[in-house]
């Protein structure tokens, strides 16, 4: 995963090089064609599966096609997610 910003994606650097005390996430995007594979949706809700997101920050979820979002529904991914 990678960190974009601030106010532009031009400014981009891994999520394993990032300092976590000087980031402040406030938006975060599993999306489309980026990463909206099955695999990509199911990853993200492995991680994320028990915990709930910070206040304050914002979680956009977009399947790379609507067969996908049934199956990552169907897997429980996507209530994960949610």
């Amino acid at each position: 995963p990678y960190l974009a910003g601030p106010d532009t994606v031009q400014v981009a650097r891994s999520v394993a090089e990032a300092d976590p005390e000087q980031i402040a996430i406030d938006k975060a995007y599993l999306l489309s064609c980026v990463n909206g594979r099955l695999a990509d949706i199911e990853t993200a809700a492995a991680v994320v599966r028990g915990e709930r997101i910070a206040e304050g920050v914002e979680l956009y979820v977009a399947a790379a096609s609507r067969e996908i979002q049934e199956k990552a529904e169907a897997s429980g991914a996507w209530t994960d997610l949610l």
